[in-house]
């Protein structure tokens, strides 16, 4: 097909029909002299160019290389990863308008990134660990790329709805062969498990897309395909470190008597199933497969959604053989209040409770309602270890300037996650910013001793990191969540663990770490408090 903005009268004259500008006929009744004269004419999205030979338009068989190329076609149109024309205004349901750098003169000389979150609840604050992280990359770095510079945005909603999330990633994905996606090197998110599997599995790993994924939040390492190009990643501790963390915590303290509430949430129930397999010959506090209690004095009870109340009588009434030791809530934001109500129900706490870090806020919450000072002796919050203490109070600052709010702990994930997307790509150097190229510099660049890329510093350090790993130099990123060291062969980010204790009155509690599991990064997956 052959669309033009100028020109319609002659096609009209040749009775070709036209829509919206374009007509089907070739443009053998233009003479032209220049590059310039074909400017406006376009087939299959690609731009034309002056064959002086015949001093006709043809189109040029390397399509378009930057988003100028395509504006005579409308503001919407931008050069794909296809090298074609594409109206990204297909996708405004799913996402908003590109997001260009401040103060570029144009729209060229960017590689387009997407981002997946889900807006609801605290979705669009943690969206804004990604936003600051671009932009600061921009402001203060490069690609290698002489023809793409910078980083241009999309960022999508998914809702929460998994369909949703693959509909988003497909508009954003795409190849040399794929017409009608944007094409972008890389996505962001999405942060449920879930709807990361969605994604990964059908379109990321799909043909011969290979788009570079990563999700800041995502526990699970088992997404179902193979993955040749190494494009899936996860920008923190996987399950298996996590339930290593947890599980030699119970070690330590080996409790007679121990009760576990769980979630069915599937981030939670990753986690669970990585400590029972983890466990597997070894002690019997964790069996997935002993939920009546018979090979020891434990009970495992699981509910849906916020609906934990007869989980907890469940568990409550449950004879042991004595008073429990540990409860465990393996829950969301709601396990401060499966706390509150096992206190209500059976009068007291254990010696010890374990939450992981999903339930922090929650639990603080908890802890003013219950008002006993005994209850707080008893809190340990397992977490990976964020934010990071070198980088947090600048960063912090930063973000409270740019949003006028403090950073949620998933906003300094979202942050260092978009870090370790943006400054992969700065490290490729020859042809196009794709996956594989994205992938092979995290892995073999992330892990050295310096220069160093600061989230206390971008002015500092974003351009030294970005040339140096154009230089093939290995270097530090010292990020906002964690001081990140890459595991390659997990394809996630290795860190240590804290356990945080409470402390204080009640009314003020205050959460600080009380002991730390420190891992062999990156090679190990275990540790020791």
């Amino acid at each position: 097909m052959v669309s033009m903005k100028r020109g319609w009268l002659w096609a009209a004259t040749l009775g070709v029909a036209t829509v919206a500008g374009a007509c089907t006929s070739v443009l053998d009744f233009t003479e032209c002299y220049t590059d310039d004269d074909c400017a406006t004419f376009f087939e299959d999205n690609k731009p034309m160019r002056c064959e002086v030979e015949s001093n006709r338009c043809t189109p040029r068989t390397a399509g378009c290389d930057q988003n100028s190329e395509c504006e005579p076609l409308g503001e919407s149109f931008i050069c794909g990863f296809s090298h074609r024309c594409f109206d990204h205004t297909i996708g405004s349901e799913l996402c908003d308008e590109p997001v260009y750098p401040v103060g570029a003169e144009d729209n060229d000389g960017v590689v387009f990134v997407g981002s997946l979150i889900n807006r609801a609840n605290d979705g669009a604050e943690i969206e804004n660990g990604i936003r600051l992280a671009i932009e600061e990359f921009n402001a203060n770095a490069s690609l290698a790329s002489d023809s793409h510079r910078k980083i241009a945005w999309f960022a999508c909603d998914t809702k929460g709805d998994t369909t949703r999330a693959r509909s988003i990633a497909a508009f954003l994905a795409g190849s040399s062969d794929v017409t009608d996606a944007v094409g972008v090197a890389a996505m962001i998110g999405p942060f449920d498990k879930t709807e990361f599997s969605q994604v990964v599995n059908e379109v990321s790993l799909a043909g011969n897309i290979n788009a570079f994924t990563i999700s800041p939040t995502v526990l699970s390492g088992d997404l179902g395909p193979a993955d040749p190009g190494s494009v899936v990643w996860r920008g923190t501790p996987g399950a298996t470190r996590y339930a290593n963390a947890i599980l030699s915590r119970l070690n330590d303290i080996a409790p007679p008597r121990m009760i576990t509430i769980l979630s069915n949430d599937l981030t939670r129930l990753t986690l669970f199933e990585a400590m029972a397999v983890m466990n597997e010959g070894g002690s019997w506090w964790i069996d997935i497969n002993d939920i009546g209690g018979e090979k020891g004095a434990q009970i495992i009870t699981s509910y849906s959604a916020n609906n934990f109340a007869d989980a907890v009588a469940g568990a409550v009434n449950t004879d042991l053989g004595g008073e429990p030791d540990v409860l465990m809530v393996l829950g969301g934001a709601e396990s401060g209040s499966v706390v509150e109500e096992y206190y209500a129900q059976a009068g007291s706490l254990p010696d010890i409770v374990i939450v992981p870090h999903w339930g922090l806020a929650g639990m603080k919450e908890a802890l003013t309602r219950i008002d006993d000072p005994e209850v707080l002796e008893a809190i340990e919050i397992i977490s990976p270890d964020m934010p990071n203490a070198e980088t947090s109070a600048q960063f912090d600052e930063r973000f409270q300037a740019r949003f006028s709010a403090a950073p949620l702990p998933e906003a300094y994930q979202a942050y260092d996650a978009t870090l370790i997307t943006l400054f992969s790509m700065a490290g490729v150097t020859n042809g196009s910013i794709v996956g594989p190229k994205i992938s092979s510099v995290t892995r073999n660049l992330f892990n050295g001793e310096g220069p160093s890329i600061s989230a206390a510093d971008p002015v500092g350090s974003f351009s030294s990191g970005a040339k140096a790993l154009a230089d093939g130099n290995p270097v530090v990123l010292n990020g906002a969540a964690h001081s990140v060291k890459i595991d390659a062969a997990r394809k996630e980010v290795c860190t240590d663990f804290i356990a945080l204790g409470a402390s204080g009155s009640p009314s003020d509690p205050v959460i600080e770490p009380k002991a730390r599991y420190q891992v062999n990064c990156p090679s190990e997956t275990s540790g020791t408090w």
